[in-house]
């Protein structure tokens, strides 16, 4: 099978080629991968790295991280390892093609990314890897929360991505965990709407207050915002 897409999309340091990957390169998975906070990171894990995009731009931003992939889908996998072996990051990264829930990892992270499946139920067909990869059960997010709470180091962070009219069920979750809520990034589309999504930023120790902040990403039609230009200057070609 050739993993390699006669459209790559094009960053300024890496392509992604995604052709064959259950889902394309995407605006929420950019904006989590620049959020993604590397201070002091030296292992990351990303889950359901998909194309392996947001793992590619952790290795951008911070040239001592190492970044592991875990994709359930094995063409996803597989083109994901493709994106890493032709980018300038191969020896610093690594996908595994396996159920996040089951792999037997050997260690903990300083960081764990992922944008989740979030869409439960819905019409799409069951086997459909579409559908694998969009919708969830209801026990997939809390299941998450407590993987990362074996996986992740006692001063590592936890950062996803999640629809903002669930952020009552995700409050719920984290307060019958051992994580903390320690920053919210709201993703508005325009000035005056609603938020859509939330970036969430959890760690397992208490060092402050919750920061709230907000990420306007348009002007209007598809026009950047100076803040959303600002954020993506290090990985698009037009920012």
């Amino acid at each position: 099978m050739d993993y390699r897409d006669p459209k790559p999309f094009q960053f300024k340091q890496f392509e992604v080629h995604h052709h064959l990957s259950t889902f394309k390169v995407n605006t929420d998975g950019v904006l989590l991968g620049c959020l993604a906070d590397l201070h002091d990171c030296r292992t990351a894990l990303d889950i359901g790295t998909g194309t392996g995009m947001i793992g590619l731009m952790l290795a951008q931003k911070y040239d001592a991280v190492t970044v592991t992939g875990i994709e359930v889908n094995e063409i996803s996998a597989k083109q994901a390892t493709y994106n890493c072996e032709v980018s300038p990051y191969t020896d610093r990264i690594t996908i595994i093609n396996a159920d996040c829930f089951d792999y037997p990892y050997e260690h903990q992270y300083d960081l764990i990314v992922c944008n989740p499946p979030y869409f439960e139920g819905g019409t799409l067909p069951q086997q459909s890897n579409l559908s694998q990869a969009k919708h969830s059960n209801a026990q997939f997010l809390p299941r998450l929360i407590k993987l990362v709470e074996v996986l992740l180091n006692p001063q590592g962070k936890f950062q996803f991505l999640y629809p903002s009219n669930k952020a009552e069920m995700i409050d719920n979750l984290i307060d019958q965990s051992s994580l903390h809520l320690t920053k919210k990034t709201l993703l508005k589309s325009y000035v005056d709407s609603q938020p859509y999504a939330c970036v969430y930023t959890l760690e397992k120790q208490i060092l402050k207050d919750t920061n709230v902040d907000t990420l306007v990403l348009y002007k209007h039609d598809r026009v950047f915002t100076t803040d959303h230009l600002d954020l993506t200057r290090e990985y698009y070609l037009w920012a």
